[in-house]
């Protein structure tokens, strides 16, 4: 996070637009494992393959201490049913990409993930995750939120696993907003819904979860049918108060 003045209000307005729709849970990764305040600066050593975490001037390894916490720590946090996680960029402990590392040559390169970052998104692979920096930006500001909405609402169907019919309502009711990111994919999650011979209950429906994840990567996005998908919202429009849009 950018310490400029107009960096900081922003992230104090997000941090408030969310909070009127979202229960902030706060983890602070150096605090909280047991370093010290104030603390030496760290880094990471290695390669993408082996990170290390490790003191800047000292030298000192703090992986284990790190991933010992954090194994622990993600326990807890798997109790507390997240809808999304926001990182803090560039950060060794919770850069979500484009972190330095430094090779045993003494060369860095910006291709690293934080060690607290990277083992949430494998502890947690389908859940939101966005950096402080990337909700800078209005587009990806807008669709993390929608991922944190549907990612919920989906939790909520889910939680009855004895219906099919659930995910055939889910697809039905958003089938506008996942079209509007991805038609391929939401072509996809209608198959899955609309032939279920064969295939268990529990595997439908991770499939179908790893298909709405997919449905907000940008990764999977076709500009043209984006457009295209997207034009009814903007027969909606006329029919929207100033506040419903």
């Amino acid at each position: 996070m950018s310490d400029t003045t107009a960096d900081t209000n922003l992230i104090v307005s997000i941090r408030d637009t969310l909070g009127q729709f979202v229960d902030y849970i706060p983890v602070c990764p150096e605090v909280d494992c047991g370093l010290p305040v104030p603390r030496e600066a760290m880094r990471l050593d290695g390669n993408v393959e082996n990170l290390r975490l490790v003191t800047r001037k000292s030298g000192r390894d703090m992986t284990d201490m790190m991933l010992r916490w954090g194994r622990e720590k993600l326990d807890l946090l798997e109790k507390e049913d997240l809808c999304g996680f926001i990182f803090r960029s560039k950060s060794p402990y919770s850069g979500m990409a484009q972190v330095r590392v430094c090779n045993d040559k003494g060369m860095s390169h910006i291709n690293g993930v934080g060690i607290w970052a990277k083992i949430i998104m494998e502890r947690f692979p389908l859940l939101p995750v966005e950096e402080d920096d990337g909700l800078h930006d209005l587009k990806v500001r807008e669709v993390f939120i929608e991922r944190i909405v549907v990612f919920k609402r989906w939790r909520e169907e889910a939680a009855d696993k004895g219906k099919i019919a659930n995910l055939t309502g889910f697809n039905t009711r958003h089938k506008l907003l996942i079209m509007s990111h991805s038609p391929d994919i939401y072509r996809k999650m209608w198959r899955l819904t609309a032939n279920t011979d064969g295939i268990g209950l529990d595997n439908l429906r991770h499939e179908y979860n790893t298909a709405i994840y997919q449905s907000h990567d940008p990764k999977n996005h076709n500009q043209e049918e984006l457009e295209r998908a997207s034009a009814p919202a903007w027969l909606l429009q006329e029919k929207l108060t100033s506040d419903e849009k």
